[in-house]
């Protein structure tokens, strides 16, 4: 903790280090926050509030470098490559056990076309995919009507809320701990199972 003191000299009538009010140099000595270097520095003023303030600079400027290091020594969460997370997604899928027909499907969209989409598009994570490039995704489906609905319902249903940006944080759930569906549509279904896994899930227009 750092405090501010003065250096008396004559005329001054004063030797107490902690009065304010004589016109004496003032100085800043004390351990930087809790466990940091001693100082002992000049204020580079004659008032003690100034003094103050100047102590003040000193403990901020502290404080916000430590917390850059800290910061800084954080490890880096890994990136998740597209490719990684469509495999692990219809690795997940094999293991809930569907119908063929059904996996068949998701291989097409996921692999088929959402992957070499991606690719051909220069996308290498799973996080650089925004809504915005995926609805540019789903426009260049060609199907019917219903077969769009349909594709675009697994999509959605495949990533919960904020599509493919969200894989690692609600599908990785979804994959350790099986749980009955109870009737529940595919996007139901995955919002149960992040909220189950303490995920906080807004709602799709977030």
């Amino acid at each position: 903790m750092l405090s501010v003191y003065s250096r008396h000299y004559p005329p001054c009538p004063s030797d107490d280090i902690n009065y304010k009010r004589c016109r004496c140099p003032k100085w800043i000595n004390g351990i930087l926050g809790s466990d940091g270097p001693f100082i002992r520095r000049s204020a580079k003023t004659r008032s003690w509030e100034r003094a103050e303030d100047f102590k003040r600079g000193l403990e901020e400027e502290y404080e916000a470098k430590q917390q850059g290091l800290e910061e800084a020594s954080r490890p880096k969460p890994a990136l998740v490559t597209v490719k990684e997370a469509v495999s692990r997604f219809l690795n997940s899928k094999r293991n809930e056990n569907l119908a063929d027909s059904t996996l068949d499907k998701l291989t097409t969209i996921f692999e088929k076309q959402f992957l070499a989409w991606a690719t051909s598009y220069g996308f290498v994570h799973i996080s650089e995919i925004t809504t915005a490039d995926l609805e540019g995704f789903r426009d260049t489906w060609t199907d019917s009507p219903l077969a769009k609905k349909k594709k675009q319902e697994r999509l959605i249903g495949a990533v919960s809320v904020k599509f493919l940006q969200r894989v690692e944080k609600v599908l990785m759930p979804c994959i350790r701990r099986p749980l009955w569906t109870g009737g529940l549509g595919r996007c139901a279904l995955i919002r149960r199972r992040a909220l189950l896994a303490g995920q906080t899930v807004p709602t799709r227009g977030e």
